[in-house]
């Protein structure tokens, strides 16, 4: 005996109500219709009917029932199939007047045809003798011969296909498309018999239907088989989804070879119902309905096993799993863009840009040949945070530049200068642009960017000239500027007390870090109000370890604290600005899920440095928490940072902006 008795993973996102209600209807219909059933009636009519037959064994079989045919699929009376053979009849006695025999015969006949219509199952089924208005095309969905059909049916519908099409679908659409796999089922049986008094009963067309498009939607899933062999030998095991639907058809077509329309199992109906089924999600997949469709949670269809074990992983909370059998994925078809997508999201999750750089790479060149540009400027403006531009190919460095260069200037800017850094007639090129977009914000980068377009051994003429033109520009501008303004970052070997001035007004700004892309930073201050600051206006970074302060009534010592101090360039007549971020403000867990804190602080940090050319307090190994610089309290930090003891900005002060 082979039975499915379950799926690999059993998840779905919600409770299938429709799949439940289905299945009470159709447990409710067999324990009605078993309870109004009257055996006994239709036994006794059927006795005295063949009691008078067998003693008037001359008489013809009454027209009331010649359309009868053995072993009809919603009962098998073993009256039926004696009544329809074919006996040889003795001649009637002499003398004797047939035509009152025939009418207690035929009156006979009919009373036992009327107490067969009556027995429920009889009366829902579909009749195709009934003509096309009947509530049989309906209710004979509903009802089952016997126990073993009923549960048959109901074991694959419940526990394998109905609740995941039911998930993926809703219920509205899932509800639908059972009942219009019913009905196609119903006239794949039907038809061929014309108007046959042959009732159909059973779920299975339905579920037949079902079993057609999980097969394709759920191709990647496996089927639990239970097996029970000679008593003994049982167990279980699985099979594809897929392999196990296309068995189911194989045999039932089989089947309906051998036994056309006319058996006890309603064979084309089967193969029918599945054929439907197939059909309907396939359109789905062409035309993308299910994406319409789909309920909020529900697992979307991806269109490829590697992809949808992928997003079953996902939803599972398996990152391990999910990135597994998306990395499958690649390195059988590396210009996969559905797979490349989600292994670059989950390396942004991560803030793993040395991942997810080349990936995001790939994909904006991909959608580039296809010429979707629209399609590359989104995934640039939306994985650009997690995108390294020294880890990029010049050319491609080049190409992301322009893609993002309206939004995002800064970040264009810097892609430019990345591409400067190849060879050949794009390095003039590149480098000049990156000079336009840095002329305002930071005039000593622009001017080094002027200066290497204009000496570029391949620069055309006119771009070397206008480059030369713009460094004569920079240059003039720098000398008369102050050398803090426009965004100069501070030297290198500056000591740290130099940082600020002795008598520079400086503000103490509390806040916490709501998002960060390569751009800068998304700050919330203690007083409510949002700022951004972009990369290029830090001067400084200096982290430390300060004592943490006790909650009430806690035994334990309380833990220290990381405090996270940025200075920012001045602005003219604004005083110095330090942001203060203290360790927890950081929200790590939210920025980077399932990194571990210390490495998500180390990429942060690491990459704030890298993209602002900010300094290092005390030094790089201390900012990156590697090698935390311990100080007694905030006061001492502030002293050993920048020379003096901060005070804390007016509440009402104004929110650090760029």
């Amino acid at each position: 005996m082979l039975l499915p008795i379950g799926l690999d993973n059993a998840r779905v996102s919600r409770l299938p109500w429709v799949t439940i209600t289905l299945l009470v209807l159709n447990v409710l219909a067999f324990v009605g219709s078993a309870l109004a059933a009257d055996d006994d009636a239709l036994a006794a009519r059927w006795h005295e009917l063949a009691t008078y037959w067998q003693a008037h064994p001359w008489l013809e079989p009454p027209e009331a029932l010649r359309p009868l045919q053995p072993r009809p699929a919603e009962a098998d009376e073993p009256g039926e199939v004696e009544a329809t053979a074919a006996p040889q009849r003795p001649a009637p006695p002499a003398g004797v007047d047939l035509e009152p025999q025939r009418r207690a015969l035929a009156g006979l006949a009919e009373a036992y045809l009327a107490e067969r219509e009556a027995q429920p199952r009889r009366r829902f089924a579909l009749v195709p003798a009934r003509g096309p208005w009947q509530v049989g095309w309906l209710t004979h969905l509903f009802m089952h011969a016997d126990l073993e059909h009923l549960l048959g049916n109901m074991l694959l519908f419940l526990l394998v296909v109905a609740p995941f099409l039911e998930d993926a679908w809703g219920g509205g659409f899932f509800l639908a498309f059972y009942l219009g796999g019913g009905l196609v089922a119903a006239l794949a049986q039907v038809l061929p018999k014309g108007a046959s008094e042959v009732g159909l009963i059973g779920a299975s067309g339905a579920i037949s239907a079902c079993l057609g498009a999980f097969a394709v939607r759920f191709a990647h899933r496996k089927v639990r088989i239970f097996y029970w062999f000679f008593l003994l030998v049982r167990g279980t095991f699985f099979v594809p989804s897929w392999a196990y639907a296309l068995a189911f058809a194989s045999m039932n077509l089989w089947a309906l070879s051998l036994t056309g329309t006319t058996g006890p199992v309603a064979f084309a109906a089967h193969v029918g119902g599945f054929a439907f089924g197939l059909g309907v999600v396939l359109v789905m997949r062409a035309t993308r309905l299910e994406d319409r469709l789909s309920p909020e949670g529900a697992t979307r269809w991806r269109g490829h096993m590697g992809h949808d074990r992928a997003a079953e992983a996902l939803a599972a909370g398996d990152l391990a799993g999910a990135r597994q059998r998306l990395q499958e994925v690649v390195q059988q078809r590396p210009d996969d863009q559905v797979a490349l997508l989600e292994l670059a999201r989950m390396d942004a999750a991560r803030l793993d840009a040395v991942e997810a750089t080349p990936r995001v790479e790939r994909l904006v060149l991909l959608r580039l040949a296809a010429g979707d540009e629209a399609g590359a400027r989104a995934l640039a403006a939306e994985l650009g945070q997690v995108t390294r531009p020294d880890l990029l190919r010049p050319a491609s460095a080049y190409r992301l530049g322009e893609l993002v260069e309206p939004a995002e200037p800064e970040r264009a800017a810097r892609l430019f200068q990345a591409a400067a850094r190849g060879d050949g007639a794009l390095v003039g090129k590149a480098a000049l642009r990156a000079a336009l977009l840095l002329r305002d914000t930071r005039p000593a980068e622009a001017l080094e960017l002027a200066e290497q377009a204009a000496a570029s051994a391949e620069a055309p003429p006119p771009l070397a000239a206008q480059a030369q033109a713009l460094a004569v520009e920079l240059a003039a501008a720098l000398a008369r500027a102050d050398p803090f303004a426009g965004g100069l970052a501070l030297e290198p070997e500056a000591p740290a007390a130099d940082a600020l001035g002795a008598a520079e007004p400086v503000r103490l700004v509390r806040c916490r870090l709501a998002g960060v892309d390569e751009g800068g930073l998304d700050l919330v201050t203690a007083e409510g109000r949002r700022a951004r600051v972009e990369a290029g206006r830090l001067a400084a970074v200096a982290c430390g370890l300060v004592p943490g302060t006790a909650a009430p009534g806690a035994t334990a010592p309380p833990r220290p604290t990381v405090l996270v101090d940025l200075l920012l360039h001045p602005r003219p007549g604004e005083p110095r600005v330090v942001l203060r971020l203290p360790g927890q403000g950081l929200d790590l867990a939210r920025l980077a899920p399932g990194v571990p804190p210390a490495e998500a602080f180390a990429r942060l940090l690491g990459r704030l440095l890298e993209t602002s050319r900010a300094r290092a307090i005390p030094d790089r190994a201390a900012v990156l928490g590697q090698a935390f610089a311990r100080f007694a309290d905030a006061e001492t930090f502030e002293r050993a940072a920048w020379g003096r003891r901060l005070e804390p900005a007016a509440p009402a002060g104004t929110a650090p902006g760029t």
